[in-house]
């Protein structure tokens, strides 16, 4: 299992995940969000594999993106 750290950017409107390895802090990858589907009010990540994220936004859809 890697080492992410996964938060949200309520400006940008995007996820991004990012790792703490011997390089240092340095963004992994980044997905965004269309303005469709309103503000992100909660994701999860895969917790064995970080293969998948899932997100719940205010128009009442969830959304999953494969992260391989």
């Amino acid at each position: 299992m890697s080492n992410y750290q996964v938060w949200r950017e309520l400006l940008n409107r995007s996820i991004v995940g990012k790792s703490s390895g011997p390089l240092g802090m340095h963004e992994v990858w980044r997905r965004e969000v269309s303005k469709n589907y309103g503000l992100v009010t909660s994701f999860c990540v895969d917790p064995w594999g970080e293969n998948w994220l899932t997100m719940g936004c205010t128009n009442r859809q969830l959304m999953l993106w494969d992260l391989r």
